[in-house]
């Protein structure tokens, strides 16, 4: 999606059209997609949470039944940041940004808390833009029950080297937590591009096109299925094998 820096009338009506035309359970818009993303005074567009079109989007998923994973500059008591809304039968969860990007520490306030959200159709981990970049928090939400992690950017990079790009460690994040994954990015110039990978990390769907488009995918997200066979080490739950009290905590940069 392409989202116009301060346009949020536009930009809500772009969701709510999608909306309207979806026969999807779960639909993703990428980072900060209601307002559109900067970095640059980001409380001149920021919104409350409580905002009117917020409402509009959280009543047109209800009546649809589609749970609905949008992004917007939030203000927050007066601190911008960078939040992730769930839109799911009338209420609205929020997951805020916990690991800001390099050009974002200046200017947002960080939240402080990573925990999977339960809607009607699946148990979703959120992980933002940078935050994909750190193995822990996808592996924290696989551990507190999260069957999907959605992953909204706001890249610069063009569709193609940003799928390359998430071809080098998406399908990890996918194939060791045994969770499936699904990532898309805003839509500015020529960046863009969309990613789907299944639990066992195997890639199976993308879409490098330039410009506003869709991503549509058919998901199984049950637990993988273990081997019994104690000779083989093929489809373990690596996360029940974890030894935590030999490294949560016992390094340090």
């Amino acid at each position: 999606m392409c989202s116009e820096l301060g346009d949020k009338e536009r930009n809500c009506e772009k969701t709510l059209k999608a909306i309207s035309s979806s026969d999807s359970d779960i639909i993703c818009f990428p980072e900060a997609s209601l307002t559109g993303y900067t970095s640059r005074e980001p409380m001149l567009y920021a919104v409350d949470k409580d905002d009117d079109l917020i409402g509009k989007i959280c009543k047109a998923s209800s009546e649809k039944g589609i749970v609905t994973v949008f992004g917007f500059i939030e203000n927050n008591g007066g601190m911008p940041m960078v939040a992730q809304a769930v839109a799911d039968n009338g209420k609205i969860s929020i997951y805020r940004k916990t690991h800001l990007g390099v050009s974002e520490r200046s200017v947002f306030f960080p939240g402080n808390t990573i925990e999977p959200i339960t809607t009607s159709k699946a148990k979703i981990g959120l992980v933002l833009c940078w935050e994909s970049h750190f193995p822990e928090i996808s592996t924290l939400l696989a551990l507190k029950g999260a069957r999907l992690l959605l992953m909204p950017f706001a890249s610069p990079l063009n569709a193609e080297q940003r799928v390359e790009n998430w071809k080098r460690y998406l399908p990890a994040r996918a194939y060791d937590n045994g969770v499936c994954v699904g990532a898309c990015n805003s839509v500015k110039g020529d960046s863009g591009g969309a990613l789907f990978i299944d639990k066992d990390g195997t890639v199976i769907a993308e879409r490098t096109v330039r410009g506003e488009n869709e991503l549509t995918v058919d998901i199984d997200i049950s637990p993988r299925i273990q081997c019994n066979d104690a000779s083989k080490m093929h489809g373990r739950d690596f996360l029940a094998s974890r030894r935590p009290e030999l490294y949560d905590g016992s390094i340090r940069r």
